[in-house]
């Protein structure tokens, strides 16, 4: 899942389809936690950390590791 898009409306469509019979829900909101406004201010002054973009490099970076063992 894409969490940097995911809005309160998804959720609610998300868990909506898990309800049977008389169940509903009524109302889903998103509040986010002291940790995730102070990575929101960091992603904001200083951009995304380097790591998201590394993946590739990290995952062959484990590769060799395990051959090496």
């Amino acid at each position: 899942m894409d969490w940097d898009n995911l809005n309160a409306t998804d959720i609610l469509s998300i868990f909506s389809s898990l309800c049977k019979g008389a169940m509903f829900i009524r109302k889903v909101e998103i509040y986010p936690s002291l940790y995730g406004m102070e990575q929101m201010k960091k992603d904001t002054l200083y951009g995304p950390p380097k790591e998201l973009f590394d993946t590739d490099e990290a995952e062959g970076a484990k590769k060799k590791k395990k051959k090496k063992q």
